[in-house]
């Protein structure tokens, strides 16, 4: 209905001669393109609205599953900078997201095992895409030692990313 009006409209004001309506072989074939652009306009837009709302679910979905999870995850940047912790880091080691996000990287590690921890680290530096696993203590913020298991992967190269990627729990 939208359509039709609008080309009657287009008819009326703007298809020469202005302001009547005419219905030569001319004008229809121009009231035809304008009703052709229109519903091609009109499927775009339905288009493009599904895909942001497919988008905006998978979106949902995603931040559900890494804020509402039990796993660690925490995002550092090329820098060596923490760009990300999810909120689960406060129900596994005591801190806020943005108390963990302050603090230097490996003030929270056993000092003994801060050697062979940056170790890994350098070798992962090397290797895009690679994926390491260990066992390692850290320090609570009750001030005890908890034991986590890390995963810890290379995505700088990923173009989606730019990190490197630590689950832990």
């Amino acid at each position: 209905v939208a359509i039709t009006l609008s080309a009657l409209a287009a008819n009326y004001f703007f298809i020469l001669p202005k302001n009547e309506f005419s219905f030569s072989g001319v004008v229809i074939y121009k009231t035809a393109v304008f009703l052709g652009e229109s519903v091609f306009i009109i499927l775009l837009s339905v288009t493009i609205m599904s895909a942001y709302r497919r988008v905006n679910q998978v979106q949902t979905l995603f931040r559900a599953m890494i804020e509402k999870g039990s796993e660690g995850i925490v995002l550092t940047n090329r820098e060596g900078k923490r760009v990300y912790v999810s909120p689960s880091i406060e129900r596994i080691i005591g801190y806020t997201a943005e108390e963990f996000l302050a603090m230097k990287p490996w003030v929270l590690a056993a000092p003994e095992e801060l050697p062979e921890m940056k170790a890994r680290m350098e070798e992962l530096l090397e290797h895009p895409g690679q994926n390491i696993s260990f066992i390692h203590r850290m320090r609570h913020k009750d001030g005890r030692w908890i034991w986590l298991e890390n995963s810890i992967t290379n995505l700088l190269d990923d173009e989606s990313v730019r990190a490197i990627v630590a689950n832990f729990y």
